[in-house]
């Protein structure tokens, strides 16, 4: 009878280690997510060249932005249709340069959307190539 109480002991105890370190070791994986998550900076263009206004053919493109979440390169910006009519939005294409005009990236997006007068339409795109030191950015428009 002792034998069958030390054998539910030891096994008692052996399964209370095993939750322990369970508990233990999913607190610290936690802790670690957390602190990656703490030290994770988004990085932003601030270049005013690069995030002024800019209108093409009654559209105006604002709100324009360029961050790195850690993760990927993200351009956003708005359009806004300022024209008494609407407007259909085909082709849209965006050329990122540097400083000296030398193009870092050219991005074609085919929308195939109507925008009405006064519409807004905000939208961004996730992009491979580094844009946060981009000094302009240039859209054409239903070409």
């Amino acid at each position: 009878m002792k034998k069958k109480i030390l054998i539910i002991i030891l096994i008692v105890l052996v399964a209370l280690i095993i939750i322990l370190n369970i508990l233990v070791i999913g607190n610290q994986s936690q802790k670690e997510k957390s602190s990656l998550n703490d030290e994770r900076k988004i990085l932003i263009n601030n270049n005013s060249s690069f995030r002024e206004d800019k209108e093409v053919k009654g559209l105006l493109f604002t709100n324009v932005a360029g961050e790195y979440d850690g993760e990927s390169y993200i351009i956003s910006y708005t359009i806004i249709n300022q024209t008494d009519d609407n407007i259909h939005l085909g082709e849209l294409t965006l050329i990122v340069k540097d400083k000296n005009g030398t193009e870092i990236t050219r991005i074609n997006y085919n929308y195939n959307y109507d925008l009405s007068s006064g519409q807004e339409y905000p939208t961004s795109h996730i992009i491979n190539d580094n844009i946060l030191d981009a000094y302009s950015i240039e859209f054409i428009a239903n070409e």
